[in-house]
């Protein structure tokens, strides 16, 4: 994995470009940067690429609005992540525990609607509770 740092040349005049920082310089740049407040920092964005070698990691400076943007879009794309990784995902096409047995298409009908099935059991399922709330309340 190869990390590049890209920085302006010249941060007031950022039109001048950029060019690739040291470690050694973005590392001084993160110990400053603990101490300013949020609009006096250096803010940076990161880009991952996929390469023949492997993963290519950059750090881009940029400016306060920019950089909002992309927290916000990576934020959003963080908790997306964190959800999918509290649910299991089975596909029909997965072998059963015995693989002899085959999919699990094969034990499905063609008739049978799975999403159908689960949808008219969560429905009694509320219609069940609703029904012993009212009883509860004696009506």
């Amino acid at each position: 994995m190869k990390t590049t740092v890209l920085v302006f040349v010249d941060r007031e005049n950022t039109s001048m470009g950029m060019r690739i920082a040291s470690q050694e310089e973005f590392t001084q740049i993160l110990i400053k940067n603990k101490e300013l407040p949020l609009q006096e920092r250096r803010l940076f964005t990161k880009d991952v690429i996929a390469d023949t070698d492997g993963l290519d990691v950059m750090y881009i400076e940029t400016g306060l609005p920019d950089y909002q943007k992309w927290n916000s879009r990576q934020t959003y794309r963080n908790k997306i992540q964190d959800e999918k990784r509290k649910y299991k995902f089975l596909s029909t096409d997965t072998l059963c525990a015995n693989e002899d047995a085959g999919d699990l298409t094969d034990f499905v009908a063609d008739s049978f609607c799975v999403e159908k099935a689960v949808v008219e059991k969560e429905t009694m399922r509320q219609l069940r509770a609703a029904l012993e709330n009212l009883e509860a309340m004696g009506e």
